[in-house]
């Protein structure tokens, strides 16, 4: 927040500067505890967030009748936001969780697992599966798209078939390594 911004904030809170400052930490204070109670992953980051955009708005004059209602309003959206950054993390937490299984020193046992599991898919998914991930690995954002042109499929349909693959491998991957461990 640049010190204009903060300066016109302050001046709606109140006209006198000092209890400007008293309302806007008041205000602070009242917007992390409703972050806290909404389980906003950081809390005073939420607050410091929802006050940079309020003044910002308030410095673009925009028409806000009342700051706090206001202010409340953006911290709203704030959490829907972290909310939805914490579902993609934990999605892609499992997502991750196949690879996070095989990071662990590759002996020639399980490099022979891996490699069993993965001939196991039919020539056609072992191909459409070293196509999708080399997509994942480069640096083509439509690389995928392609793909879905390619086999006259949607992009969700595309991803669901690449789910469904990379959980059969996960599948064969861990109960081979449940027998290997025997």
């Amino acid at each position: 927040m640049t010190q204009d911004h903060f300066e016109k904030l302050l001046s709606r809170l109140h006209a006198n500067r000092e209890l400007a400052g008293s309302e806007y930490n008041l205000l602070r204070q009242k917007l992390i505890n409703y972050f806290r109670l909404k389980g906003h992953g950081a809390p005073e980051d939420g607050a410091d967030e929802t006050l940079d955009r309020v003044a910002a708005k308030i410095a673009a004059e925009e028409e806000i009748s009342d700051v706090t209602n206001y202010s409340f309003g953006v911290a709203r959206y704030i959490c829907l936001e972290d909310q939805r950054e914490q579902t993609r993390r934990q999605r892609l937490g499992e997502q991750l969780s196949f690879l996070q299984a095989v990071s662990e020193p590759v002996d020639e046992r399980l490099f022979n697992l891996m490699e069993r599991c993965f001939n196991r898919l039919a020539p056609a998914d072992r191909d459409l599966l070293q196509k999708y991930c080399a997509a994942e690995k480069g640096s083509l954002s439509n690389w995928r798209d392609e793909i879905a042109v390619q086999m006259n499929v949607s992009l969700g349909n595309l991803r669901l078939r690449i789910h469904r693959l990379r959980s059969k491998l996960e599948g064969c991957f861990r109960t081979g390594r449940q027998l290997l461990n025997q």
